[in-house]
């Protein structure tokens, strides 16, 4: 195509640009719901450790005698946590990376050009490197295999322990698995690079900015425009709050752990005494630590539930507001908080995810006689369990659910309001 004809063609065609969701068929709602279930289950995990590892020092400092206790119920919790952490990283990986080839495979196929993707969308696909994560994934799962079979199981044979064959197994069939996955890779790393490439070319910043401005056309082609009213504060003071609560947690827990080490060094150092008035500071020292710390985790706490009583709130307001000819724009804030990727029900169903996440732990060495779930009588584990157990299947669930049904209400908010792309830096 010469200069003139692919000019000519582009003049015809930029004012059909606009920004469409990406609404995700079976395989990638799926793969995305999973990913992010696994990946609310992993940070729960991980928060749960840290949590737990500060109440055994708090426990340890405050009652007397009861390190040692507190100890034995952290690292009887430590193996199950390790195995956890590990089995969520690898649903992490796997699902994550197999739902952007999804993603990638819907805005190659069959998707038109005139319909650029969400700036989220393309910077997924730009940033992304599925076949390097699954690599990765794949030498770690080998030195995992090779030490399983070529050392643990070897020793468990010469003890005559029952677990050695299927130890065995197990180390071979992981070396087998990974071997083909690292023959196979190279070759959908070179797939990716090109898929990389056909989105970057498809829709490059001379598309984005038509889209921008086929919304901008759409916004003040309308009489007499309203502006939503917005509190211009409130996203102000939601910031300053989660820096204060975010500073005052950090502060305590450092003065909780200079406290900690001015009384004992080290873990076998004995405990230092300073006197009375030496005494009664580093008790002020590991008490204000521990209060800031308890008290930024329960107002964080009530600022996520918060949170999510205000974005169904607010999607309340958005639903009953589509028809309403009245309301004809919105604010940047309000249109990011639209087009936000989750629904409230999500976000909760997320939070109750990390809530399992922290007590999965507990729960499970509690089952096999060990960690502080031994303490807990016997009829409110069976419940608590249960009651993991539903929360994990009922939250997926909503989670995997609400991956088509959140994109399809961003495709309504933005044929209603025409609200561009405001997560784009170079939106406005």
């Amino acid at each position: 195509m010469t200069s003139r004809r692919r000019s000519t063609s582009w003049s015809r065609t930029r004012d059909a640009y606009r920004f469409v969701e990406v609404v995700p068929d079976a395989r990638l709602t799926v793969l995305d719901g999973l990913a992010t279930a696994s990946g609310a289950v992993l940070g729960g995990l991980v928060g749960g450790f840290l949590v737990q590892l500060g109440l055994t020092l708090a426990v340890g400092e405050v009652v007397p005698g009861a390190y040692s206790g507190s100890e034995r119920s952290l690292t009887g919790t430590l193996g199950w946590w390790a195995l956890l952490v590990a089995v969520g990283a690898v649903a992490l990986v796997v699902t994550r990376a197999t739902a952007t080839l999804a993603l990638a495979r819907l805005l190659t196929e069959g998707r038109p050009e005139v319909d650029v993707p969400p700036h989220a969308v393309r910077a997924r696909v730009r940033t992304a490197n599925p076949p390097g994560a699954l690599t990765g994934l794949a030498w770690t799962t080998l030195g995992g295999g090779v030490l399983a079979a070529a050392l643990v199981a070897p020793l468990m044979l010469g003890a005559d322990d029952a677990a050695g064959p299927p130890t065995l197994a197990s180390g071979l069939a992981v070396v087998l698995a990974s071997g083909v996955c690292l023959v196979l890779l190279p070759r959908h790393r070179r797939a990716w690079a090109r898929t990389q490439r056909d989105v970057a070319a498809a829709w490059g910043p001379n598309e984005v900015r038509a889209a921008h401005a086929a919304d901008r056309r759409a916004r003040d082609a309308i009489r007499s425009p309203r502006t939503e009213r917005a509190d211009p504060r409130a996203a102000r003071r939601r910031r300053v709050g989660g820096a204060v609560l975010g500073v005052a947690g950090g502060a305590g827990f450092v003065l909780f752990l200079v406290g900690n080490l001015v009384r004992k060094p080290g873990r076998h150092s004995p405990r230092r005494y300073y006197g009375p008035f030496g005494e009664a500071s580093v008790d002020v020292l590991v008490g204000v630590g521990a209060a800031l710390v308890g008290a930024a985790l329960l107002a964080g706490a009530l600022l996520l539930v918060r949170s999510v009583a205000r974005g169904a709130r607010d999607r309340r307001r958005l639903r009953a507001r589509l028809h309403d000819e009245t309301v004809v724009r919105l604010t940047d804030a309000q249109a990011r908080d639209a087009l936000g990727a989750w629904s409230p029900a999500a976000s909760a169903a997320i939070l109750a995810l990390v809530t399992v996440g922290v007590l999965g732990p507990s729960l499970v060495a509690a089952w096999t006689g060990a960690g502080a779930g031994v303490a807990v009588p016997h009829a409110w584990l069976a419940a608590t369990t249960v009651a993991a157990v539903l929360s994990l299947v009922v939250a997926t669930w909503v989670v995997v659910r609400d991956v088509p049904a959140s994109a399809r209400w961003r495709a309504r908010v933005r044929e209603r309001w025409s609200p561009g792309d405001p997560e784009d830096p170079d939106a406005r």
